[in-house]
Formats: C-alpha cells, sequence, structure tokens
C-alpha cells in the first residue's frame, strides 16, 4: 500500500523528504476459514520462507517467531506475520490480544509525535494545537547536527505550554536510514544537552546514543537524573533483557 504525501513530509531522522508512506497489509488465512491480519514493513522477498508456515498452527505463535528470528538472521524482518498470527489466535479465543497479554490497561494515555524540524516559533504554537486537540504530551525531535536550534525549540514550547504539557525529546542516534553513515554524537555532547533538558522538565530522552551503548545510556541516566528511553530497533528478547540488566547494574 502507497500513500502519497504532498506535500513532502521531512522527516527529521531522514535526509530526503518523503513523498509516500509505504505499508505492507498481511493476511494470513487458515483452513478454517479464520483470517488475520497484520501491517508493517516490506515483506519483499518473504515468498522464499513460506515453506516454513504453510500447513503449520497458526495459534503456535512462539514457535513462529523462533523461526522468523532464523530468517531475520539472514534477511529481513518480517515481523508483520506475528501480528497477524496474534489476530488469529485472538480470534479463535474470541478476545481481545490485549487480553491474551494479560488485559493490564483498557486504556493507555496518548502523545503528540513530531515528525518534522520545526523553528522556536513554529514548535510553540505547534504544541499548543496539540494541547487543544486534547494531548497532555508531545514528542519532540531534535537534529543531532543542530543542538543549539533543537534546545531552542524546546525551551519555546514549554514557555508556550508551561506545565500543562509533558514534553518528550528524540534524538534518533539509534535510527539510521539505508547509508546514513555520519558519525553520531558522544556520550559527554549528549551529557551536556540532556542537563539542560532536564532543566526544562523533559520526561524522557529518547535514543541519545547508538542503541548499543547501554554503559553511555546507563551514564546519562546516573549523571543526569533524565530517563532514557530505547529499544525500538531491538532485534531479540536477548537485547531487550541486556538492556534491563544494565538499568540495574
Amino acid at each position: 500500500m502507497r500513500l502519497p504525501l504532498d506535500p513532502p513530509f521531512r522527516a527529521a531522522w531522514d535526509p530526503v523528504p518523503r513523498r509516500a508512506f509505504a505499508a505492507t497489509l498481511v493476511r494470513v488465512a487458515t483452513d478454517e476459514g479464520v483470517t488475520g491480519y497484520g501491517s508493517g514493513d516490506t515483506m519483499d522477498g518473504f515468498a522464499a520462507f513460506e515453506d516454513l508456515f504453510l500447513g503449520q498452527d497458526p495459534c503456535q505463535v512462539a514457535r513462529h517467531v523462533r523461526t522468523l528470528e532464523t530468517i531475520g538472521f539472514h534477511a529481513s524482518r518480517y515481523w508483520p506475520l506475528e501480528a497477524a498470527l496474534w489476530d488469529i489466535t485472538g480470534k479463535v479465543a474470541g478476545l481481545p490480544v490485549a487480553a491474551l497479554f494479560g488485559g493490564a490497561r483498557t486504556s493507555i494515555p496518548a502523545y503528540a509525535s513530531f515528525g518534522e524540524l520545526k523553528s522556536p516559533a513554529q514548535r510553540a504554537e505547534a504544541v499548543l494545537a496539540a494541547r487543544a486537540a486534547g494531548f497532555g504530551a508531545v514528542k519532540i525531535r531534535i537534529d543531532r547536527a543542530d543542538l543549539a536550534g533543537g534546545l531552542a525549540a524546546v525551551r519555546a514550547a514549554r514557555e508556550a505550554a508551561g506545565d500543562q504539557v509533558e514534553i518528550m525529546v528524540d534524538l534518533n542516534q539509534g535510527w539510521r536510514m539505508p547509508g546514513d553513515i555520519v558519525p553520531g554524537l558522544d556520550a559527554p555532547a549528549v551529557a551536556a544537552l540532556a542537563g539542560e533538558l532536564r532543566d526544562l522538565g523533559v520526561l524522557w530522552l529518547e535514543e541519545p546514543l547508538p542503541s548499543a551503548d547501554l554503559a553511555g545510556h546507563r551514564m546519562l541516566r546516573e549523571r543526569t537524573g533524565i530517563r532514557v528511553a530505547g529499544g525500538e530497533m531491538t532485534r531479540t528478547p536477548a537485547e531487550l533483557l541486556d538492556a534491563i540488566d544494565a538499568v540495574h547494574q
């Protein structure tokens, strides 16, 4: 599926303006007439691995996840398939998938995530518009090549919204588009930024360093007191467990 974007969307983490948004819709059909749906990134190349799943019990999700992990080692991450399998499992059980995961919450708070870089005045205006729309929190991207401009935008947002809106900041240092090999910010530079963001009451700083730098993330938390968010690009449960262990060291 391809949704044209006019005007183009200038994502803060993408050097090329996006003129369309592409997504893959996955349908998994069973012999009992239940169809599961998932969506996400491209499934290009998946046809070569279909035989690993055809004829198997779709509700054996753990088995299929282990299979997807073996594929991911050699090819792409075909996680939209897992979403479709959970959809099937929920339909067979007659329960929302959230209930299968424990049903701990009946609702969750939402925040407005701003993907484009804006001037301080434009950012303040956008934050006020988000507040008027009912959002109690926003996330602002900062370009690692323009920390001063990003910090000014966050400061303008705080001055405009006061304490009525929570503000989060994303450096996107764990998110790299194909071909982006520009060096990221090092820990001392990020620590200085984090201290200023803390003073502005920023709730969390997301992907402040490359994902693998767990020691650096822990240092930021200990030195500045700011919450550190990450793990978006984690591929395996082991990586998540390593991050959790690093927090408690």
